[in-house]
């Protein structure tokens, strides 16, 4: 009796180690589909930011781009105005230069006539006495 008490005995605990074998392994389903399902929704996660990054950087690439054509263009321009000063400043140095030699020979043109009035009325002085 005793060797089936104690064959009952191990079957029993036999038993509880096959129940707690199957929890146990129940319980690591669980984790491996909670694990899977994580797994794919980090993938989805990578995916879509990977698409973003793309999309991020041929924007960057983009923008970039952009801003080169524009930076060379605003050089070109700013050529262009230091042309356009430089020749005002010319121009403003040619006219100045032209108005005081205006200046002199308006000067001289007045000291002709006037020469010129003096030397009339000394004629018609001389001529009336």
């Amino acid at each position: 009796m005793k060797t089936v008490n104690a064959a009952a005995h191990q079957k029993q605990a036999c038993d509880l180690n096959v129940h707690r074998l199957e929890v146990e392994k129940s319980l690591l389903n669980t984790q491996l589909v909670a694990a899977q399902a994580k797994h794919n929704q980090d993938a989805l996660t990578i995916a879509d930011l990977s698409k973003r990054l793309q999309v991020t950087q041929h924007l960057y690439e983009q923008t970039k781009t952009q801003a080169t054509n524009k930076l060379e263009a605003l050089k070109d321009q700013i050529g262009q105005y230091r042309d356009h000063i430089v020749a005002l400043r010319e121009s403003v140095s040619q006219n100045i230069a032209a108005r005081k030699q205006s200046e002199k020979r308006i000067v001289n043109l007045e000291k002709m006539l006037i020469e010129s009035n003096a030397k009339m009325l000394e004629t018609k002085l001389q001529q009336t006495q």
